[in-house]
């Protein structure tokens, strides 16, 4: 655009400014078409920003942008009222029943009933001639008396005096037995308690002596001898082959006056001294099911911090300990203990049958009781002889208490004692 005031024509006011001008639009139509278009100026700078003009009117609504993503889970909102109730539905099939509950408690005893009518068939006691004393008058059909040992019943109201054996009115019931022939003069058993020399003992007194229970048969040879030794006295309970026992089977022991089973023996010795850890067992026969309740074993001399572990095995089936049945523990048998009978409460039930009981020597042998002989023992597994009868066998447990399992035999001479401790059983039936 011009800038040259000159070039436009004198007093037509058109003044350009780079802010501004005012031209009057049909004059500046006129210059221009009488004078012609010059050469374009260059660019003025920008103008000032103009003031924000009004708002336009709103547009029209755009389209509706895709879903955003669900937002979290708002807290649950509080209950709400609750609804009417609905109609009710139909029954439901019958279930199954439920268990039978406990019993309850007894009721209370209901009232007697009446007296029933009087039976037939009283029992009068022994029949007598004319009214029997008992209160209830004369005879009448159906009593009952005792006549001679045999039982009457009257078949009618008896009109005679004359006695139920010799009297059609009364039939007998249970005929008396023929009278036995008399037995022969019993033995009256007594207790004498223990055995004192010179006493004149007679047949069927028991005595104890050295801790066993003999009784007299009558044949005592000297008042004065042992027990052991006379002939006059035999061991309590002892059995023997013909009895039952099987071969090789040591018998049973004596039963003692104090209700203590010991292993057969010959006569009162020491037990063989045997080593700590040894474990001996000797054979014990129970003839019937009972239950022990002591275990135990006599100290004889004793030793300084000597113990003894006691216990039973039952047997293998082959005449030999086999598995453990019981460890009772231990009894002291130091000097201070020295002939005492040192026991422990046990409770074992037992079955009849064959068992071994064993003593180990746990610590310093002590000595105790043994069961000497041996004139009855075991053959063990091999032998040809009675002389090869033992009186128990012997093992070495190194271990704290008794092997589960006594050492299996290993042949002929393995492990075998003639005197083992001669450890005893109470039995309580």
């Amino acid at each position: 655009m011009p800038t040259d005031s000159a070039a436009i024509g004198s007093g037509r006011g058109v003044t350009y400014e780079w802010e501004q001008y005012i031209v009057e639009v049909l004059d500046r139509v006129t210059t221009l078409e009488t004078y012609g278009t010059g050469t374009e100026g260059p660019q003025g700078p920008a103008g000032p920003t103009g003031a924000t003009g009004a708002t336009g009117p709103a547009g029209a609504t755009g389209a509706t942008g895709p879903a955003g993503p669900t937002g979290a889970t708002g807290a649950q909102g509080p209950q709400g009222v609750q609804g009417p109730a609905g109609a009710t539905g139909a029954a439901g099939a019958t279930g199954a029943a439920g268990a039978t509950g406990a019993q309850g408690p007894q009721g209370v005893q209901g009232p007697a009933g009446a007296d029933g009518s009087d039976g037939l068939g009283r029992y009068r006691g022994t029949w007598t001639s004319g009214t029997p004393g008992d209160g209830l008058g004369s005879y009448v059909a159906y009593d009952i008396v005792v006549y001679l040992g045999s039982t009457y019943w009257a078949n009618v109201t008896p009109t005679t005096s004359d006695p139920p054996h010799d009297n059609a009115q009364w039939d007998v019931l249970a005929q008396a037995g023929v009278d036995g022939a008399d037995g022969t003069s019993g033995v009256s058993f007594t207790y004498q308690g223990g055995w004192v020399s010179g006493t004149p003992y007679t047949i069927g007194q028991f005595v104890t002596y050295d801790n066993d229970l003999y009784y007299c048969n009558g044949n005592i040879e000297s008042y004065t001898a042992l027990p052991p030794n006379d002939a006059g006295w035999n061991l309590g309970l002892q059995g023997s082959a013909s009895a039952g026992m099987l071969p090789g089977q040591a018998p049973y022991a004596s039963l003692k006056a104090t209700g203590y089973s010991f292993p057969i023996s010959a006569g009162a010795g020491t037990a063989t001294s045997v080593s700590a850890n040894s474990v001996v067992c000797a054979p014990l026969c129970i003839p019937w099911a009972t239950t022990a309740d002591r275990i135990g074993v006599y100290v004889l001399a004793g030793a300084t911090n000597a113990l003894w572990r006691l216990g039973i095995y039952s047997d293998s089936g082959s005449v030999y300990p086999g598995a453990k049945l019981l460890d009772a523990g231990t009894i002291d048998a130091g000097t201070g203990n020295a002939n005492t009978f040192q026991e422990i409460t046990i409770d074992q039930d037992l079955t009849a049958g064959l068992y071994w009981v064993c003593g180990k020597v746990v610590t310093a042998y002590g000595a105790v009781r043994g069961a000497t002989g041996p004139t009855w023992g075991v053959v063990p597994t091999g032998a040809t002889s009675t002389g090869d009868i033992v009186g128990g066998y012997l093992c070495t447990y190194a271990s704290e208490g008794l092997p589960d399992n006594f050492t299996a035999y290993a042949g002929s001479g393995f492990g075998c004692v003639n005197n083992p401790p001669r450890v005893g059983l109470r039995t309580t039936g």
